[in-house]
């Protein structure tokens, strides 16, 4: 399960973007490829070249913020919500 945070505008017309590709990544086994807390919250994973980590969550078990590295680049980014239906009003790189 999964939850897109990304923008349509962020695509790109005749070529693969990065999320695109992540979109596409290999599968993982239960074992390998991600790894989560004790609250069963995914913490890191790897989605094909793209790892995220240092994912955070508030009370709602919503993403709050991420670490994402794209060859070999570590961006790290928070993620907010509106108040009333949890939709995704802001991704912003810090």
């Amino acid at each position: 399960m999964g939850r897109y945070t990304g923008a349509s505008a962020f695509r790109v017309s005749g070529q693969d973007s990065q999320a695109a590709i992540a979109v596409k990544s290999g599968t993982y086994t239960r074992v390998s490829g991600m790894t989560t807390d004790g609250s069963n919250n995914v913490t890191a994973v790897t989605l094909g070249p793209v790892d995220y980590s240092s994912i955070t969550y508030n009370g709602n078990g919503l993403i709050t913020g991420y670490t994402e590295t794209i060859n070999n680049v570590a961006k790290t980014f928070t993620v907010t919500y509106d108040g009333t239906n949890n939709n995704v009003t802001a991704i912003t790189e810090v």
